[in-house]
C-alpha cells in the first residue's frame, strides 16, 4: 500500500516533475489541463555504450518522443504519464516539451545512475518492492499500472 508520507524528489522539477523508478520515467504535473499536454514531449535517451543503442541514428541519443495522450492520463486534476526505458545502461536522459517550429517550452537532464533522495516519515517498504512508486497518491497509481504499456487521457 502506498503512504501518502512517502514523497520522491523529482529527478526533474519543472513545468511537470519528472521522476525516475525502475527504468522508467513518470511524468507527474498537479492541476493539469488539456492545454498542458497538447504539445509534444522529447525523450532523449542517451546510452552509458553507443553501440548498445539499437539503429544507429547517428545523433548519439535514441528519440522517445510522445504525445501524451497515448502514455498518459488526467485524473483528479493530476496529469500522469509513464515512459518505459530502454534496456541498455543510460548515461543521461534529456527531456520535456516542445513546439514544432517554435522550440523547447521546458526541460530537463536526468542522471539514472543517480539515486534521487526520498523523504520519509514512516518507512513503508512494498512501494519499492515491483508495487508502484511512492510518492503517487491510490488514484495515480491505478493510472500508472494502467499506463506502463499505453493510454488513453480522459
Amino acid at each position: 500500500m502506498l503512504s501518502i508520507d512517502q514523497i520522491q524528489i523529482p529527478a526533474v522539477s519543472s513545468y511537470f516533475g519528472v521522476y525516475f523508478d525502475n527504468h522508467q520515467l513518470i511524468y507527474r504535473k498537479p492541476q493539469c489541463s488539456k492545454a498542458d499536454i497538447s504539445t509534444r514531449f522529447f525523450l532523449h535517451v542517451i546510452p552509458t555504450n553507443k553501440s548498445d543503442m539499437p539503429g544507429a541514428n547517428g545523433v548519439g541519443f535514441q528519440n522517445m518522443d510522445f504525445d501524451f495522450p497515448k502514455f498518459g492520463e488526467i485524473l483528479n486534476g493530476t496529469c500522469v504519464a509513464v515512459r518505459e526505458l530502454p534496456p541498455y545502461g543510460i548515461n543521461y536522459i534529456k527531456t520535456g516539451q516542445f513546439v514544432r517550429g517554435k522550440g523547447r517550452i521546458w526541460e530537463g537532464t536526468v542522471y539514472p545512475h543517480q539515486e534521487p533522495p526520498i523523504h520519509r516519515k514512516t518507512l513503508n517498504t512494498e512501494g519499492r518492492r515491483g508495487g508502484n512508486p511512492p510518492f503517487l497518491t491510490e488514484i495515480e497509481s491505478r493510472a500508472y499500472t494502467a499506463c506502463r504499456t499505453g493510454c488513453n487521457a480522459t
